[in-house]
């Protein structure tokens, strides 16, 4: 599995990030504040496409009729 790695220093941050799939992997204490190192697995690229490119992908390939037909992914 591949992964994909992010740091902060915003602590409001983590709970959303959290929603997005990021995992806490750590946390380190510096001088300046605190630093949070977060992972996820690299999403698929179907997975990263939003329903609305998937809609004009399908628009443009069999045109308007057929996108309402056919089930998105």
């Amino acid at each position: 599995m591949k992964w994909e790695y992010l740091f902060t220093n915003e602590e409001e941050k983590i709970s959303r990030l959290g929603g997005e799939g990021w995992e806490l992997v750590t946390v380190i204490q510096h001088i300046t504040g605190l630093t949070f190192y977060l992972k996820r697995p690299v999403r698929s690229f179907v997975d990263r496409l939003t329903r609305e490119q998937k809609e004009e992908v399908y628009k443009q390939n069999f045109g308007q009729e057929e996108s309402r037909k056919t089930p998105l992914l």
